[in-house]
């Protein structure tokens, strides 16, 4: 096993998803209530999948045993987020020798 390869981040690389059990549906479905959907049915599944650079939100529902069906949404562009700056050691700031 070649250990200097990268590791795949699922959902993040190019032709890769990452499917989940929503285990959240009793919230969702409140949030959709409260949105002014009462008749909207939450995701049996939520995710993410990458196509052409382009992140998407994934929604799937059980239709089968052995069939899910959902849809795409396309996600907003992650925020970078800014490198932390060093700040600068105030004098006395943990740089005491210890006594003993």
């Amino acid at each position: 096993m070649d250990n200097n390869k990268p590791m795949r981040k699922y959902g993040e690389d190019e032709l890769t998803f990452s499917l989940n059990v929503n285990d959240y549906k009793e919230q969702d479905r409140e949030k959709l209530v409260q949105a002014g959907y009462p008749d909207a049915q939450p995701s049996d599944f939520k995710g993410y999948v990458v196509v052409g650079g382009q992140r998407y939100y994934m929604n799937g529902n059980q239709k089968k045993d052995t069939w899910i069906a959902g849809n795409l949404k396309k996600a907003p562009p992650k925020a970078e987020t800014p490198a932390k700056e060093e700040t600068p050691k105030k004098n006395g700031d943990l740089d005491d020798a210890i006594p003993f």
